[in-house]
């Protein structure tokens, strides 16, 4: 497997565990009820709110450390992820993965809830267990909007993961998403960040003149000027 191939394999692989399967009913570990998280994230407006109702614990947990908070995110719906944010659950709660609520809703397309989530205080740099931010989600997710979003409240454009040193410019380069790598040009990212093995996204596209991707990146070192995103 080529280290591209492996990077977004490991990327997707984390991006979808939490909720690519339903948890055993006997699995250890977490303090709360599986019908619950089901019934925050597929359950009707009704169920949800007459089981919140009932709910003390807003932070309970499944085993792999997801929240309630995580799966209304993962739901796609602002009232239910608001109801619980009322509630008092906590926004940068982590899984076993060290996976945060921002970082849920980064994966998704629904940009209400990323703000949402920072007016509730959400650590938008917070990272995961392989150093990614919420900002690689949302270049992972192909979502332009929820890129624009993130970034624009981020500090750290440019932070680099564990798995290879890539930077988020990097991971829109290698999934050619041109339109988010143009965003992220815009707003401050740095082409000339090498990653782990010294390679920068600039010299990556130098070498790769062919990718869509690498267009704003040799247009930006070429002009000095920000691409229009």
């Amino acid at each position: 497997m080529s280290r591209n191939t492996l990077a977004l394999f490991l990327l997707l692989t984390l991006a979808t565990s939490t909720w690519a399967s339903e948890v055993p009913d006997n699995a250890q570990g977490g303090t709360g009820s599986q019908e619950l998280f089901q019934i925050t994230r597929w359950g009707s407006d009704r169920e949800f709110r007459s089981k919140l109702a009932s709910v003390e614990d807003v932070d309970q947990t499944l085993p792999d450390g997801s929240t309630l908070l995580m799966w209304a995110i993962a739901s796609g719906k602002t009232n239910r992820v608001k109801a619980l944010l009322t509630r008092g659950s906590d926004p940068n709660a982590r899984t076993r993965t060290q996976r945060t609520p921002i970082m849920v809703a980064a994966a998704g397309s629904n940009v209400s809830i990323v703000r949402l989530l920072l007016n509730a205080g959400s650590d938008i740099d917070a990272r995961d267990q392989v150093g990614q931010s919420a900002l690689f989600h949302s270049v992972l997710s192909g979502s332009i909007s929820m890129t624009r979003a993130i970034a624009k409240h981020s500090s750290h454009l440019n932070t680099r993961d564990k798995l290879f040193g890539s930077t988020p410019l990097h991971l829109a380069l290698e999934m050619n998403r041109k339109k988010q790598a143009s965003v992220l040009l815009k707003l401050g990212a740095d082409p000339s960040i090498p990653d782990a093995s010294g390679t920068s996204p600039l010299a990556w596209c130098t070498n790769r003149p062919q990718v869509s991707a690498c267009g704003p990146v040799l247009r930006h070192a070429a002009s000095g000027r920000d691409e229009p995103s």
